[in-house]
């Protein structure tokens, strides 16, 4: 190992990250080592900045793309950014590479569990824990995703399967209440009364104070012949429509059940019972609606659908049932069912304020023409005096309409009142793009990143514009964020240029020549990389670099040959620098710069008859 890295590793050793960052860009400016990039990543990740950390395990994977090591940082590197679908494939080769690490697996088993995909976070995360056994976090999430797959198998009707999986989390983790309760349902559903008692009462001991628990249990008692604690342990609740004992049998259990945690806002388990009611009674009205709402709240739209639908066979003149779809219509953006449901209300119901209201939005939604959306909002904010939505679409339609002016007022209105919300903050850089106001753009962007929102045009549209205004420390910050999420070419030439042009030459060269490997013709990139290796006081492998790519290059540029005529001169190696103006005025003899330059250098040797020739050919030549 490079005696400059192992001096790196020590320092990281030590916690003090920093000055192992500082030893690694120096080796990696002058030399081109895989390991340091790793290290580098590494180091980036433990100061906890993630983009560059990705950066630099990119670049270290693009030279060794089968280090299980490199793929299991970024994997990492990825996870902790919030990027857990593009940790996956990295874990995985990591995995490859290396098939006995448990860390890997747990990584694995924890993004996969982060995207819901359990069955498979499962798998990994116990062959972590027993490749590792006595790795308690990974055991502690082990048990987690246990206890969800467990409670999907519970839902799905895999009870067998999902009372084996309660019983193993219970006999690890014995203060929580979930598995309990789902042992007692579990059993209960399968005539183990008994059983399903005991599971109750331990799920109470957890929880004394939870009265649907109570109320479940008392229910239990009933059935199994206790009727006399049922009675007492009832009179003790104050749960409404359950006072007299005898009446329970004339009870619907689920239906009440679910009921009370839908008003609990316990959207879950007003479902579960919700569907058990429904086995009972498919043509239940409320609990389709139920259904509806709670599947609508946790944005599961599909199933949400399906019951509002089942709910119109039932019963279409139920006006609440109309007023949850054409809200559900709303969050899934199918506008022009909407429009038509909207009729439909407006029939039902002439009067009926909200029609208009969501008329009027719907209209924008769809694109009508702004003398139509225009006025049709104008007419709601009138009835709606300080409703922040009504300006903010009024705002978007004068946008659209080329009325910046106006929009930007309505926006401004509409934040007073709702703050600074993602929708607002886009209108608002929309807005300054069209009017061309650059620092109230700038402003715009600033708000919108820093209302921790993230949107990758976004930035690169910021990125380019900072450009344009010279700030290069803020392009600077900003482009390393930005290529820890995306490999682009334009903002890696830009963040190279703003490291140049701010006198970072070290992290210039690092990017200049990651852009030349990428394209090695490419004579900007050459140039900009023996600029910034001869600032960083490296002009004999400056001098080195351009000789080789001289050699190897289809048409090299006179440019180049001046360069590295002037780099000799600044070694100190003047007949070579002298051999090389002469030779480029063969090859091109229209380039004036050469006979300039050989001039200067013939003056400096005090040959004042050569120089004042070749200078005097330089300004006609000029001409």
């Amino acid at each position: 190992m490079n005696k400059k890295i192992q001096e790196a590793v020590s320092f990281g050793k030590k916690r003090n990250y920093r000055k192992a960052v500082e030893i690694l860009l120096e080796v990696i400016g002058k030399e081109d080592i895989p390991e340091a990039y790793l290290y580098l990543g590494r180091s980036y990740y433990a100061l906890g900045h993630y983009a560059l950390s990705i950066r630099y395990l990119r670049m270290f994977l693009e030279k060794e793309p089968d280090s299980a090591i490199g793929h299991f940082f970024m994997g990492r590197s990825y996870m902790v950014s919030g990027l857990v679908k593009n940790a996956v494939p990295h874990l995985k080769l990591s995995l490859k590479f290396y098939p006995e690490s448990a860390h890997a697996r747990g990584f694995l088993g924890l993004a996969l569990m982060k995207l819901r995909r359990f069955e498979s976070a499962l798998k990994y995360l116990g062959e972590a824990v027993e490749i590792s056994p006595g790795n308690r976090r990974v055991f502690e999430i082990y048990l987690n995703c246990l206890l969800i797959s467990a409670i999907r198998k519970f839902n799905l009707g895999e009870l067998l399967l999902a009372r084996d999986m309660f019983v193993f989390y219970t006999g690890y983790s014995e203060d929580k209440v979930i598995p309990y309760v789902y042992l007692g349902m579990l059993e209960r559903q399968l005539g183990n009364l008994d059983e399903a008692m005991d599971y109750y009462n331990k799920a109470i001991a957890l929880s004394p104070d939870d009265e649907l628990l109570l109320l479940r249990r008392a229910l239990l008692l009933y059935q199994t012949g206790h009727k006399e604690e049922a009675e007492s342990e009832l009179r003790k609740l104050s749960i409404e429509g359950y006072t007299d004992i005898n009446d329970i049998d004339n009870k619907k259990e689920e239906r009440f059940l679910s009921i009370k945690y839908f008003n609990q806002k316990d959207y879950k388990e007003a479902i579960f019972f919700g569907r058990e009611a429904l086995k009972k009674n498919g043509k239940d009205l409320d609990m389709h609606l139920i259904m509806a709402e709670s599947y609508r709240v946790m944005n599961q739209f599909t199933f949400a659908k399906n019951h509002y639908l089942r709910a119109f066979e039932i019963d279409r003149s139920r006006i609440e049932i109309l007023y949850g779809y054409i809200l559900l219509l709303w969050q899934t953006e199918e506008y022009e069912e909407m429009l038509k449901e909207l009729y439909k209300l407006s029939q039902i119901n002439p009067d009926d304020p909200i029609t208009e209201y969501y008329t009027a939005l719907v209209y924008c939604k769809l694109g009508y023409d702004s003398s139509v959306t225009i006025n049709a909002l104008q007419e709601q904010i009138r009835l709606n005096p300080k409703d922040p939505f009504l300006f903010r679409f009024l705002g978007e339609e004068y946008l659209n309409s080329g009325l910046e002016s106006l929009a930007e007022k309505w926006f401004v209105n509409a934040e007073k009142l709702l703050g600074p919300t993602y929708e607002l903050l886009v209108d608002f850089i929309e807005t300054y793009k069209k009017t061309g106001e650059d620092n109230k753009l700038l402003k715009a962007y600033d708000n919108f990143f820093s209302a921790g929102y993230f949107d990758m045009r976004m930035l690169k549209d910021y990125i380019l514009l900072l450009y344009k205004k010279k700030k290069f420390k803020r392009v600077i910050r900003e482009s390393e964020r930005a290529l820890g999420y995306t490999k682009s070419i334009k903002i890696t030439r830009i963040l190279a240029n703003s490291y140049r042009l701010t006198g970072d030459f070290n992290n210039a060269v690092i990017l200049y020549r990651s852009l030349l490997r990428d394209d090695p013709e490419n004579t900007i990139y050459l140039k900009a990389l023996i600029y910034c290796k001869e600032k960083n006081g490296e002009i004999d492998k400056s001098i080195e670099l351009l000789e080789s790519a001289l050699r190897f290059r289809k048409k090299p540029e006179s440019s180049l040959f001046l360069i590295l005529g002037v780099l000799l001169y600044r070694s100190g190696n003047l007949e070579k620098a002298a051999a090389l103006f002469r030779e480029n005025i063969s090859k091109f003899p229209q380039d004036w710069r050469s006979y300039k330059n050989l001039g200067m250098l013939y003056k400096e040797q005090g040959l004042e008859d050569f120089a004042e020739r070749f200078l005097t050919e330089a300004e006609k030549r000029k001409k």
